[in-house]
């Protein structure tokens, strides 16, 4: 499962700068229990430094696609005050 997260003191202002990004947990059974990775797959800070393509600062919304021998992640991005959007992989 991968799912999105936020540090507590996480605003909409700030969420490009501060803790948050893309996360993964696993578990055997669809109903749990889950356990999750302790680093998280991407991270929202990094990406504002320098952001991805020069102009994706933000992660968000993962899904993951199962192949014939591994996972896939698509991940959506944005901008911020360009309001562009792409999923990348």
């Amino acid at each position: 499962m991968a799912y999105d997260w936020v540090g507590s003191e996480t605003t909409w202002k700030d969420v490009h700068t501060r803790r948050s990004g893309v996360a993964y947990a696993w578990s055997e059974r669809p109903e749990g229990p889950y356990h999750r990775h302790p680093v998280p797959i991407l991270r929202n800070d990094a990406p504002a430094r320098e952001p991805i393509l020069g102009k994706y600062n933000r992660l968000y919304g993962s899904t993951l696609v199962r192949r014939s021998r591994d996972w896939l992640l698509l991940t959506l991005t944005d901008s911020g005050p360009y309001f562009a959007w792409a999923s990348s992989a």
